[in-house]
């Protein structure tokens, strides 16, 4: 992990193999910070959950809604849409909070759900600005 500071903005920068990197972001979170990261790729080999994107199975990575669950934090989708030369519009979807049952599985799955319906909504604004890194419904 690295972390360094400018005036009031800390940045953490945890590598994969850090089994630290959740405490370390849920006491980011507990001191009121801003944590960022992506929801829409999973790592290799990575813990995944499984959602419907335009009513197919897509794979979204367990990590960020599973942060979330444990610490309360909401969770905020952000998209930044490109509009002209050198415009930009940067979209925030509605908070996701996640509940906090007796099944994990099943909160997580419903925020990580409300999540793919962001995706969808950013897909379907500008369908040419989605880069998926990965083929997002493998042949069978």
């Amino acid at each position: 992990m690295r972390e360094y500071s400018e005036e009031h903005v800390v940045h953490h920068f945890l590598r994969d193999d850090d089994f630290r990197g959740g405490l370390v972001l849920r006491e980011a979170l507990a001191a009121g910070e801003i944590v960022a990261m992506p929801a829409d790729r999973p790592m290799t080999n990575g813990k995944t959950v499984v959602t419907q994107l335009f009513e197919r199975p897509f794979d979204l990575p367990l990590g960020p809604f599973a942060l979330a669950r444990a610490s309360g934090a909401a969770m905020v989708s952000a998209f930044l849409l490109r509009e002209g030369k050198r415009r930009y519009r940067l979209v925030f979807r509605s908070p996701i909070t996640i509940e906090r049952t007796r099944d994990r599985a099943a909160d997580i799955q419903g925020a990580a759900q409300r999540f793919a319906e962001d995706m969808e909504w950013a897909i379907r604004e500008a369908p040419y600005q989605w880069f998926c890194f990965r083929e997002a419904w493998p042949s069978e």
